[in-house]
């Protein structure tokens, strides 16, 4: 089994603090295809009022993560209500 290209915790805390509407984000997986291209699926709590930006949000989060961990693919799958 390989270790994930990129530090996880680090991540996860770039992201909740860049990103006040997301409230988790867990189940994080992280493959890397090539030297700079990643690609990440992940589940994202959000808040329920970010609800009707969703699309607009993981726009953004896209872009940051792109830059900041050279991520070139994501699949969220979001989540606005406590399923724990």
């Amino acid at each position: 089994m390989e270790g994930s290209p990129i530090d996880l915790p680090v991540l996860k805390a770039y992201v909740l603090h860049e990103f006040p509407d997301v409230l988790d984000i867990h189940d994080v997986h992280i493959w890397q295809i090539s030297q700079r291209f990643n690609c990440l699926t992940a589940h994202i709590r959000i808040k329920p009022e970010a609800v009707g930006d969703y699309a607009a949000l993981v726009l953004r989060i896209n872009a940051s993560l792109r830059q900041k961990f050279d991520i070139g693919h994501t699949n969220f799958q979001p989540e606005w209500v406590s399923l724990r």
